[in-house]
């Protein structure tokens, strides 16, 4: 298709009963190897690898695969850190999601900071608290700018260390009118001067 950069996932931790499939390990090529007998660092390593073993053909096809931290693996800075210094290619980089980074517990502008030179794409998505007790701290909501995420930091530190690449808006299904939430949004990062 020529395109230069494709979004990968390279897999999944957390089995939900209310999420879609994309996040259950019983469904998809890493199924086998998302069991209870294994620590996370053991599954991040197989899915690491699994990733590696597609660096050659990306190399020969020229495409850089942009793995997601989705909520997955990687979700964390240092998941993201030990696929780069496993992989060590230039064939691997990431798209940094903003708000997914929240929700793993991470600072923003710090992964920001860290991540920016493996940088491939970058989503901004926001992220809203959830009410106590819930099962995670923060969901996916809200019109960027609304809020939670620190967008003017998170860019700041994205281009002071390199990154001139895209940015895409990435609003939630559940925060209204699509149409009225992405133009809100999109006018908040423009009026950021990027």
């Amino acid at each position: 298709m020529g395109v230069p950069c494709i979004r990968i996932f390279a897999g999944s931790t957390r089995p939900e009963a209310d999420s879609d499939r994309s996040h259950d390990p019983s469904w998809g090529v890493f199924g086998s190897t998302l069991s209870a007998d294994k620590t996370k660092e053991e599954v991040v390593d197989v899915c690491t690898d699994a990733v590696a073993k597609l660096i050659d053909y990306a190399k020969e096809k020229d495409v850089i695969l942009a793995v997601e931290n989705h909520g997955g693996i990687p979700e964390t800075i240092a998941e993201c850190e030990r696929f780069r210094e496993k992989i060590k290619s230039p064939y691997l980089q990431f798209t940094l999601d903003l708000g997914n980074l929240l929700k793993a517990g991470e600072d923003p502008i710090e992964a920001s900071s860290i991540l920016a030179d493996s940088a491939a794409h970058v989503h901004l998505k926001d992220v809203k608290k959830t009410p106590e007790g819930s099962r995670y701290p923060y969901d996916d909501g809200g019109i960027l700018g609304e809020v939670v995420v620190d967008f003017p930091g998170c860019i700041a530190k994205l281009k002071e260390a390199g990154y001139n690449g895209y940015y895409s808006v990435e609003i939630a299904e559940k925060t209204g009118d699509p149409w009225e939430s992405v133009r809100k949004s999109v006018e908040y990062i423009r009026s950021l001067a990027l």
